[in-house]
């Protein structure tokens, strides 16, 4: 994301184009590369047995109790559907706002 944000600042903020042989090939490497760095160290130290446990894993969002019996994880509906109505409604409301501002740049197009 910070590479995105500095791409995004060099782009807009800065006026005077400094000198930026292959820029694209340098943060990729850094953004691509360093998490995979970070995930290879991390496989190398620790012990993958832990990772696939079959018996105990279950799903947050299923509708069957686990193997305790214990249905805690039917408190996330709530917050995953108020979560998702938000999310919707936001997405809504950005289309409508750029099909309000397509309409009246055609409009102005059309008047003149």
């Amino acid at each position: 994301m910070s590479v995105e944000a500095f791409h995004v600042f060099l782009s807009v903020v800065v006026v005077f184009k400094t000198c930026e042989t292959s820029f694209m090939k340098k943060s990729s490497i850094l953004a691509w590369g360093l998490p995979a760095v970070i995930v290879i160290i991390t496989l190398a130290i620790n012990s993958t047995n832990n990772y696939i446990k079959i018996a105990e894993v279950t799903c947050l969002l299923c509708c069957f109790p686990d193997s305790r019996g214990d249905n805690s994880h039917l408190q996330l509906y709530p917050d995953i559907s108020r979560d998702m109505v938000s999310h919707i409604t936001a997405k809504k409301q950005e289309v409508q706002e750029l099909v309000m501002k397509q309409r009246i740049e055609q409009q102005k197009l059309t008047s003149e």
